[in-house]
């Protein structure tokens, strides 16, 4: 059976016999049925599509310190490190929510006594300046670590470590006892051996790589701005499309640099950054109260006391460091010194 509908001069007709009645009547209905099919695109729109996000925009961030070693391998300060984070790549990668993912990294295997780690690269890595990542670059940056001339704080990470590579992509790192959280040390940075290995120990810390450094991260160095001194005033980084784990989305990074909280703070009020991190737990609350978002995140510290008992033997008496335990308000130490 065909369906047939009326032409437009045939509607035009109908709808002019309406009386006003019929009119409103047809008014309503006309509108009821557009807004109800507009509701059932819009459903049908939020049941079968996903919100992702688009490449591009800035942000600005401000942070307490100057950096002055972006390197992995010495990096001491918060400055330093929010860096070295954006710029380089280990062979695994820490994620907010605390898990380790492969990084540099495709796969990494664990033998069974926990002694002897794994890595095989990926093929593609490569770094911000377009030459790739093999397990020279790896035993490079593991062994500098290692070199008591260049003093890294990550020394103790690596001590008795023994780091060889089998192929161009694969790399065995082997301990003297297991530990759980060695893959936490595999987070280090790695840094391209070819523009690294002609520098002494003594000359490692006063290269201009530590300023200007290239990794394989997800944001590569795009512009240093420094003071009438030559002292590091701001960083904009850019996202670097071939890393590793994606190309990052937000388009450029600009990192400023405050002497001390207040300046920072008062930087961030006159909207200068757009966010600040590391700040005391009184600050954020002011801020909080002010109006202001604040974000917090789990990160690995300890707060603790540790007697000396050689000193002070009565700390060796279990019933004397229970009777402290005990009298010590550790929530409200929490609550009121650490703001919760």
């Amino acid at each position: 059976m065909a369906l047939h509908f009326p032409k437009r001069k045939e509607l035009n007709r109908i709808i002019g016999t309406f009386s006003k009645k019929e009119w409103l009547v047809f008014v309503i209905l006309s509108t009821a049925l557009i807004v109800s099919g507009f509701v059932a695109l819009i459903s049908i729109n939020n049941k079968f599509t996903v919100r992702v996000p688009t490449y591009g925009g800035n942000m600005s961030e401000g942070i307490v310190g100057t950096p002055r070693f972006v390197n992995p391998i010495l990096a001491l300060s918060d400055a330093d490190r929010d860096i070295v984070s954006l710029v380089y790549s280990g062979l695994v990668r820490r994620l907010p929510d605390g898990s380790i993912v492969p990084d540099l990294a495709e796969t990494y295997t664990i033998s069974d006594d926990g002694l002897i780690y794994t890595f095989t690269l990926r093929k593609d890595a490569t770094f911000q300046d377009g030459s790739k990542v093999t397990a020279d670059d790896v035993i490079y940056t593991i062994t500098s670590a290692q070199d008591s001339l260049i003093k890294s704080p990550k020394k103790i990470n690596w001590d008795g470590v023994t780091v060889v590579k089998t192929d161009d992509q694969t790399i065995v790192c082997t301990l003297k006892q297991r530990y759980a959280t060695f893959l936490e040390n595999a987070t280090l940075g790695i840094l391209p051996s070819r523009i690294w290995k002609d520098l002494s120990p003594e000359q490692f810390s006063l290269s201009n790589l530590n300023i200007q450094g290239i990794g394989s991260g997800p944001y590569k160095i795009k512009k240093v701005r420094t003071s009438s001194s030559g002292i590091p005033s701001s960083y904009e980084l850019e996202a670097f499309k071939n890393f590793a784990l994606g190309r990052p989305n937000l388009r450029t990074i600009t990192i400023k640099f405050y002497a001390n909280e207040k300046d920072l703070v008062d930087a961030y009020r006159g909207g200068s950054v757009d966010n600040i991190n590391a700040v005391s737990p009184h600050t954020a609350e002011t801020l909080s109260d002010d109006g202001y978002d604040i974000k917090t995140t789990s990160i690995p510290r300890v707060f603790g006391l540790f007697f000396n008992g050689n000193q002070a033997p009565m700390f060796n008496d279990s019933k004397v460091v229970t009777a402290l335990d005990l009298a010590i308000n550790k929530d409200r130490i929490i609550d009121e010194i650490l703001y919760g």
